[in-house]
């Protein structure tokens, strides 16, 4: 359902696009919806501290998560106290909870305990009472919001808007009919600023270019920092955006020879690793995964496996450093 999905919102045979149209109506019901929640939630709570949102608006990877926690290495270096708060996707938590390096991925989720390692970190579903009890207990003078892109209930200082170059806004159409949470027009109209990651395949950038003159465009590229070009893999994910993982790979002259992909933020047992790591050694090939995968994985298997580490380069820093100090 997923890959019949991703086909459809971003590379439609003839066949797909007849299958859009008959999801048109369903994407209507869906924006009739969205506008009724926006107009219930549109009274803002405003708090004592700067809150910056980093979003998107496409279901699926944007490289969301990889921008973060490139830009928390570098606003440590400005910002004394740094807490990010994010609803924990797919996790067990059912209450506001501070994030150990230690918990069960299974618990707090994936990208939660990424974050942990770099900075304070809290995961809850009502963001509100989340800032208030973090707030109370931590004292931060930075939160940063792991998605809330479309939470119109909390006042937040800057607002930014992650794209994945090569997928863009894929047909332009909300869900399910598209991949978008809200009509682009509007999301590009509330952002402080957008962060495109990749080559501008989509052209994002003319298509828009009455809405953005306002706005602080950010280039970013990604940088792998581990990969031995030398070894023969078999690469298995389990992410929002398979295919931009395989494209990591292909750009650093890395052509897998084997491929197995997992839904997002996929929960590995124990028999999906033993099957990996038997498949690998018989076909005598190197284990390789992303960050966000290898974090999930029981330790007792990790040796197993090499992690793809990579960092998002942001060509123009000073400009997005100077934006953050002035909210």
């Amino acid at each position: 359902m997923e890959n019949f999905f991703n086909r459809v919102w971003y590379r439609p045979k003839f066949i797909d696009k007849i299958s859009v149209i008959f999801l048109i109506p369903f994407s209507i019901i869906y924006l009739v919806i969205f506008y009724i929640i926006k107009f219930l939630k549109s009274q803002k709570k405003k708090f004592d501290v700067q809150i910056i949102c980093f979003g998107n608006i496409n279901t699926g990877g944007t490289g969301k998560t990889s921008t973060i926690l490139s830009l928390l290495e570098i606003l440590k270096l400005h910002k004394r106290n740094i807490v990010v708060l994010l609803r924990g996707y797919k996790s067990e938590a059912q209450s506001i909870m501070k994030v150990n390096i230690e918990d069960d991925p299974n618990v707090v989720g994936d990208e939660a305990l990424l974050y942990a390692k770099k900075v304070c970190t809290y995961i809850g579903k009502n963001r509100s009472n989340a800032i208030e009890k973090l707030i109370d207990q931590e004292n931060p003078d930075l939160i940063i919001l792991d998605d809330g892109f479309q939470d119109n209930s909390i006042f937040k200082n800057l607002n930014f808007l992650v794209i994945n170059g090569s997928r863009g806004f894929g047909n332009n159409l909300v869900l399910p009919a598209g991949p978008l949470r809200e009509p682009v027009q509007q999301a590009i109209k509330k952002s402080d600023g957008l962060i495109l990651i990749g080559s501008d395949e989509r052209n994002i950038i003319g298509k828009y270019t009455h809405l953005l003159s306002s706005k602080l465009i950010i280039n970013a590229n990604i940088q792998t920092l581990t990969i031995h070009k030398s070894q023969m893999y078999y690469a298995f994910s389990g992410i929002g955006n398979n295919e931009n993982f395989i494209k990591t790979l292909h750009k650093n002259k890395i052509n897998p020879i084997m491929t197995k992909f997992f839904p997002d933020h996929y929960h590995y047992n124990e028999n999906d690793i033993q099957s990996l790591v038997s498949e690998a050694k018989n076909l005598e090939l190197q284990l390789i995964t992303t960050e966000k995968d290898f974090i999930k994985i029981p330790k007792e298997y990790q040796n197993y496996i090499e992690c793809l580490k990579i960092n998002i380069e942001f060509n123009n820093e000073n400009e997005l450093l100077s934006l953050i100090r002035s909210k």
